[in-house]
């Protein structure tokens, strides 16, 4: 497209993100600083083709690359047509992406909220590197902060994208720990395909010569261990179908528990170890307590303060069978290496729960 029109793209050859070898830049600014009306056209033809479609939405893949008064003109036209098509940022407050010095116009994530998305990606694109209970209280801190500034916003749970290596290749019990701080952070849930398989990503024909190509490329080139959106050679394999019945016991309860995820008081847990986190949810009925092991290597041991524990309630562990050590109002947990436990109390008034 950029060697039929051009005009379409900028003419700045240096201008291109990174390593993204095969991206032109849309021309969004006329000489006049007004906005250039052929982009601009073509983005709501897009959104006619996609709203034919019937789609609920759409994930604006770097959506900080263009302007807020681009998007505003953008979402507004979408809104016109069907006002519940959602549209959804590919932008996190901690990402440094390498598009942000190549254009003069790049979003911030309020820009892009102001602007009308819906969502967008939360502080966890990190996730992997987060080490002690300071950091990962932080970076919830800043997603709540940015919510209670935008009330009609939600964030994404990326904790695990297609940027990031395949959970399992760190463990099934840093897989699980995926998965049940997704379900249970109030945020909301999201999964690649072939995470509920614990799919590592690692292709059979990783960088193996092609027998044809459609490009110039000779190998079948992939990122190692990371979802790849354009490789035809593997679907999803199902190479620990063992963890499908946790994946849809985790779904499962958080349909189940939706009101307490989302409307319930949410704290932070003192855990008394650097190495663990631990947070709270409750509500005048129950209360959910989770607490996790950010240590790769090492076990852990904490201890929570439940408000709930007394004389009279119900204990469920969500994620275990056994009842852990309890004393008065407090939980001592034992964690393996990135081994996380979920825990429901309840009064004993709504036993039925």
């Amino acid at each position: 497209m950029s060697i039929k029109k051009p005009d379409w793209f900028i003419e700045d050859k240096n201008i291109v993100p990174a390593d993204w070898t095969d991206v032109r830049l849309f021309k969004i600014y006329n000489e006049n600083k007004s906005l250039n009306t052929t982009t601009v056209e073509n983005f709501k033809k897009f959104i006619d083709m996609v709203l034919y479609l019937k789609a609920d939405g759409i994930r604006a893949d770097v959506a900080a690359i263009k302007p807020k008064e681009f998007w505003l003109e953008i979402i507004k036209y979408a809104h016109k047509q069907n006002k519940d098509f959602l549209f959804l940022a590919e932008a996190s407050p901690m990402w440094d992406n390498p598009a942000k010095n190549a254009v003069s116009h790049y979003s911030t994530t309020d820009e892009l909220l102001n602007a009308g998305f819906d969502s967008y990606y939360g502080s966890w694109s990190n996730f992997a590197d987060i080490k002690t209970k300071q950091d990962f209280d932080k970076n919830l801190n800043n997603n709540f902060k940015i919510l209670n500034k935008h009330k009609n916003s939600s964030i994404i749970s990326a904790i695990a994208t297609h940027d990031q290596k395949a959970p399992i290749l760190n463990g099934e019990n840093y897989w699980r720990k995926v998965l049940w701080l997704s379900v249970t952070i109030p945020q909301n849930t999201y999964f690649l395909d072939g995470f509920k398989y614990g799919d590592d990503f690692l292709y059979k024909y990783e960088n193996a010569p092609a027998k044809t190509s459609l490009t110039d490329d000779s190998e079948y080139f992939v990122h190692t261990g990371l979802f790849d959106i354009f490789n035809l050679t593997a679907p999803t394999r199902q190479k620990h179908p063992n963890l499908k019945k946790e994946y849809l016991k985790a779904i499962d309860f958080k349909k189940r528990n939706i009101d307490l995820i989302t409307n319930g008081r949410f704290k932070l847990l003192k855990t008394g170890n650097e190495k663990v986190i631990a947070y709270s949810i409750t509500n005048f009925e129950q209360e959910l307590i989770v607490i996790a092991s950010l240590d790769e290597t090492t076990n852990q041991q904490a201890n929570v303060t439940s408000k709930y524990i007394d004389d009279d309630y119900v204990f469920l562990n969500v994620t275990e069978n056994n009842m852990p050590n309890i004393s008065k109002n407090k939980i001592s947990a034992e964690l393996e290496p990135h081994q996380i436990k979920v825990f429901l109390i309840g009064l004993a008034k709504y036993r039925a729960m």
